[in-house]
């Protein structure tokens, strides 16, 4: 008896101590923005983050597989091919997905683009549904591949989150590539754990709750976000 009631008090002091490893999207400067937030918020919990650098399919498959805790921030597009995946329900913020094009001009729609070569990153499930607007596409393994190939005149567009597609730019020294108005779509970023977390889920959305009722999750996505751009700056 004494044993088991030992047991049940200390178990969530051994568990608020552990460690969490959660896979970081390779090329992704977005992925920093949702580290930064985390690493933050899981220090309420008393818990420390590491992070594995994979390529997006990678990523992905070793955090269905449990290989990793889970995933720095992904779009609730993986769900459908993730079942062991929980989303933690609170976003960390929005993703502004704009065509990246060689030409400076308006977004209008996708089928207004379809002639164009299309080259996206293997393993992002939210690209799947753009895939039959174009005529040619390509895949590649990272984003700075994707870019590598429009500025060789390879491809002619890309769709890319804004704020991550104009560090890389920026970083790689590549001009003549332009995020088009008004971005394509603007989704939600959730954080995810595998099932075998799943206690954890609802503690870490209670700390992400209350750091978004006081404002204080907008202000370090804010410090991320400048963080980034100023870099390469």
């Amino acid at each position: 008896m004494f044993i088991s009631i030992f047991c049940i008090f200390w178990s969530p002091l051994l568990y608020s101590a552990q460690e969490l490893t959660l896979s970081k999207l390779k090329d992704l400067p977005d992925q920093f923005i949702g580290e930064y937030i985390l690493i933050k918020a899981y220090a309420h919990l008393g818990i420390e983050l590491k992070f594995n650098v994979l390529p997006a399919s990678r990523a992905l498959r070793y955090a269905q597989e449990g290989i990793v805790d889970g995933e720095i921030q992904r779009l609730t597009a993986i769900e459908a091919s993730s079942p062991t995946l929980i989303r933690v329900p609170t976003s960390l913020g929005p993703l502004d997905s704009c065509i990246f094009f060689t030409k400076n001009t308006k977004f209008t729609a996708l089928k207004d683009f379809g002639d164009y070569r299309f080259v996206y990153v293997r393993g992002i499930k939210s690209f799947d549904p753009l895939l039959p607007y174009f005529k040619e596409s390509h895949v590649v393994n990272t984003q700075g591949q994707v870019w590598k190939m429009i500025s060789h005149g390879r491809a002619d567009l890309t769709s890319a989150g804004r704020i991550g597609g104009l560090y890389q730019l920026k970083k790689l020294g590549i001009t003549g590539i332009y995020p088009l108005d008004p971005p394509r779509e603007r989704y939600a970023l959730y954080h995810y754990l595998h099932e075998k977390h799943r206690s954890l889920v609802p503690r870490i959305n209670e700390v992400l709750q209350k750091l978004s009722k006081t404002g204080e999750l907008q202000k370090l996505r804010a410090e991320a976000i400048d963080k980034l751009l100023s870099s390469v700056l």
